[in-house]
């Protein structure tokens, strides 16, 4: 688990309604790391962290935690919710209902 307090103020409200586990991801903070490095080894481990947690979990992915959480859900992992927080996507806003507020702001 993690000692790290990034994001602790939403595991401090969410840990009120429902277990919260955080982890250090692959190569930072207490994490070791097995090289090379593959993004298949990191959906692994946040696999085993949803298998210790009960089985199915609700994720919250923060910047490249982002990618990483959808490429789980997209695998078929047991996530039944996905909350993202400034994904470092950038896609132009060309369809949708967006993107007319992006046209004339």
């Amino acid at each position: 688990m993690s000692k790290s307090t990034a994001g602790s103020h939403n595991h401090f409200i969410l840990s009120k309604r429902c277990a919260v586990y955080t982890y250090d991801r692959r190569g930072r903070g207490e994490s070791g790391d097995t090289q090379p490095y593959a993004v298949d080894r990191e959906v692994e481990d946040l696999e085993a962290l949803i298998d210790v947690a009960g089985g199915s979990a609700m994720v919250y992915g923060m910047s490249s935690g982002c990618a990483l959480a959808i490429k789980a859900a997209a695998r078929g992992l047991p996530i039944t919710k996905l909350a993202l927080y400034e994904p470092p996507f950038d896609a132009p806003l060309t369809a949708g209902p967006l993107s007319d507020h992006a046209k004339n702001p």
